[in-house]
């Protein structure tokens, strides 16, 4: 990735080995976690996986002296219906866990906050589908 906000939430959730080890892992060499940052999830790609794609929201609330950026990233967490929840109850309350009131490291920006908003239940037919927003308040260096 070459976005500095993909980098900082990919790294924030790749490197929680609480959070990757109740994903599958995405059969690269080596395998890695199944976060995908493009909701074209790769067809060999199997649940429970993470999609992570673009931003749902990205506002400028600059200052005469600050430049300030708010933004939104929805994190879809998904896995088999199997008829028991607790699997993406677990994976989407790790994510908030994660974000909520954390440090968060993006290039360029001094963190002004970070608020997990969720887990809440996503559209879906055939899998479970949980949602945790995150909102970032952010001033460049």
């Amino acid at each position: 990735m070459s976005d500095p906000i993909e980098d900082a939430f990919y790294d924030k959730l790749a490197g929680d080995g609480t959070l990757t080890a109740q994903l599958s892992s995405y059969p690269t060499s080596p395998p890695v976690p199944a976060i995908f940052f493009s909701r074209e999830v790769p067809e060999n790609a199997v649940m429970p996986y993470l999609v992570a794609e673009g931003l749902a929201s990205d506002r400028n609330d600059d200052s005469l002296t600050d430049k300030h950026r708010d933004i939104e990233k929805e994190i879809h967490c998904y896995a088999i219906n199997d008829g028991d929840p607790s699997v993406i109850d677990s994976i989407a309350n790790r994510v908030r866990v994660l974000f909520h009131d954390q440090p968060l490291t993006i290039a360029g920006f001094s963190m002004e906050g970070v608020t997990a908003i969720g887990p809440l239940a996503g559209p879906t037919s055939d899998e479970y589908h949980r949602v945790v927003s995150i909102r970032v308040r952010m001033t460049a260096v």
